[in-house]
């Protein structure tokens, strides 16, 4: 199975409609009236801070797909700060707590 995990900025979606945007990410692996193998979770940000998300996966591979996702962006974070994953992780959720 593929699974695709991609992040969209409002103004892009803003001006295309949805079938259009998955269309053009996915490509020929896609179609209107038909349905593959292929999942997608697509997330945005909202001009006003908010997020918002779509998904045609089943829970559990939307729960697998959103934490790879978070993997990614504490790796991310220990990496700039050149910490280890752990402590990114802590930090990570510290700032989540703080908010």
């Amino acid at each position: 199975m593929n699974v695709v995990f991609i992040v969209v900025v409002q103004n892009v979606v803003e001006r295309m409609r949805w079938d259009r945007v998955i269309a053009r990410i996915v490509g020929s692996h896609w179609s209107g009236r038909r349905r593959n193998d292929m999942k997608l979770l697509v997330t945005w940000l909202k001009k006003d801070g908010s997020c918002r998300f779509w998904t045609n996966a089943e829970k559990v591979e939307q729960a697998a797909m959103s934490l790879v996702g978070l993997r990614g962006a504490v790796e991310r974070m220990a990496a700039d700060d050149n910490i280890s994953f752990d402590a990114a992780w802590e930090k990570y959720f510290k700032a989540i707590r703080e908010d």
